[in-house]
């Protein structure tokens, strides 16, 4: 999913509120891992919650440049339309 966000530089498609319980999943089940030694879990959860936390970060980051970005798509299609 990083890979594809990142490559199409779309967050239509993500549902934000899934990423967001996986990375309280994660964060539940790190205690967990560490109580009970569970060292290939915790390897797991720790690189889920990398990627999921990129996944926010890159989704705030888009949202934050999207207006930006349909302005200029509004004023070229305009543009193309005029001439």
């Amino acid at each position: 999913q990083v890979y594809l966000t990142i490559k199409k530089k779309r967050i239509e498609d993500l549902s934000i509120k899934t990423i967001f319980m996986g990375l309280l999943t994660q964060c539940f089940f790190l205690p967990y891992s560490i109580h009970f030694q569970l060292y290939p879990l915790l390897t797991v959860n720790i690189f889920l919650s990398f990627c999921d936390s990129f996944i926010i970060g890159y989704y705030i980051y888009l949202k934050m440049n999207q207006k930006t970005t349909v302005l200029e798509e509004t004023f070229l299609d305009d543009a193309l339309l005029h001439a």
